[in-house]
């Protein structure tokens, strides 16, 4: 029952990303290629309010984030932006600047989260070698047992710290930050919508 339940569900996925008709995404195959479709006929959700029309609605990135997750990573995304037809130009300009704006200070913030991360691991993996020393001291003048379980066990900690700082937790950041780099590379398609 379950195997059967999770083969429909599989299905009806497939049915809606090869969907072309449905409002949120799409893939093509033969193609390669991703599609997301964003609609900003709406000129009242289309900015974040006390914005003075100069940040897009947060809406709409949670709505790419969300989407994001269920395109094929292998493949090129791009972006089918629906645009009422009475909309200029320069406010179709507008609109996919600050969408892109949005994306490069999500990266230039991972790059600073793994700066971060960088020193911290260097810092714990100094601050584990000092305790380390200390228990190479205490073990080779056969000092106390108890204090030299406590200052190796110190030791490792602050170094597996660092440990997971420089490759886990960076390996993650450095994820997520090359998911905001190809959401911002994607190319952006235009189209016009009638109300």
């Amino acid at each position: 029952m379950i195997k059967n339940t999770l083969r429909e569900i599989s299905n009806k996925f497939d049915d809606i990303k090869y969907n072309k008709n449905l409002d949120c995404f799409y893939e093509d195959d033969n193609l390669k290629k991703s599609y997301i479709n964003l609609d900003f006929s709406n000129y009242e959700d289309i900015y974040a309010s006390f914005s003075n029309q100069n940040v897009l609605n947060g809406d709409l990135y949670d709505l790419v984030k969300n989407l994001y997750r269920y395109v094929n990573p292998s493949y090129q995304l791009e972006f089918n932006f629906y645009y009422p037809a009475n909309m200029s130009n320069e406010e179709r300009d507008k609109i996919e600047y600050l969408f892109r704006l949005h994306f490069v200070l999500l990266v230039i913030d991972k790059n600073k989260m793994i700066r971060r991360h960088n020193i911290t691991a260097f810092i714990l993996l100094v601050i584990g070698a000092f305790i380390y020393a200390g228990f190479g001291l205490l073990e080779y003048f056969n000092l106390n047992f108890i204090f030299r379980g406590i200052f190796e066990i110190f030791a490792w900690v602050f170094i597996w710290e660092s440990c997971d700082f420089f490759f886990l937790t960076n390996m993650e950041t450095k994820l997520e930050r090359l998911n905001l780099i190809k959401i911002y590379n994607a190319k952006i398609n235009r189209s016009e919508k009638n109300a």
